[in-house]
């Protein structure tokens, strides 16, 4: 991933599209591109393997969009982070599976308890990447957007009888509260001693 990223920007650099000094966060910025691409792909390969197509299409869209939000976990690593978010997407087959088996109201009562969770606590800040308050009061209405959009998209499944979809976006909601419930920890900076 790091030499993709470094070819990228030396590329950048060498066209004159990018100023050297720059290159570090760009570098950054590519890796966390193909992590995400690299997610995304894996879990269209798993989606592809488990007969999951249009439920993997709905994760990659939702819970990307909402985690860029609400804050939350973060991995240390991107491979960290290419695992966990493969672990939540297997979690999240299994959870939307259980949800259909549940009574309706116990799933409107759970959504109703995570949504509200969401709607007050997000976003969460992580100590390694503080927000300025604009920042802050964005991502809070872009959560909320994200949130009401969900519910107008879960409701809409659930007036079509698509009860599955209904189940898959509750399943999105409900780890999205949980990954936000993980407190974040401040990553120790190791000092090079000479």
């Amino acid at each position: 991933m790091e030499w993709m990223s470094r070819t990228c920007c030396m590329l950048l650099c060498r066209y004159e599209i990018i100023r050297k000094e720059e290159s570090d966060i760009y570098i950054y910025g590519f890796e966390l591109l193909f992590t995400t691409l690299l997610s995304a792909l894996s879990i269209l390969g798993l989606s592809f393997i488990m007969d999951e197509i249009s439920v993997g299409f709905i994760f990659i869209i939702f819970f990307f969009t909402i985690r860029l939000f609400t804050g939350g976990y973060h991995a240390d690593t991107h491979i960290g982070c290419f695992v966990i978010t493969n672990l939540i997407y297997i979690t999240y087959l299994r959870l939307g599976n259980l949800m259909l088996d549940l009574p309706l109201y116990i799933n409107i009562l759970a959504g109703t308890v995570v949504i509200t969770y969401i709607w007050i606590r997000a976003p969460i800040i992580h100590p390694n990447q503080p927000l300025s308050d604009k920042k802050r009061q964005n991502n809070k209405k872009y959560t909320h957007v994200s949130l009401i959009l969900a519910i107008i998209m879960m409701v809409s499944f659930y007036c079509f009888g698509l009860l599955r979809y209904v189940a898959a976006l509750e399943a999105i909601i409900i780890l999205t509260g949980m990954v936000m419930l993980i407190k974040p920890k401040r990553r120790r900076k190791y000092v090079e001693i000479t």
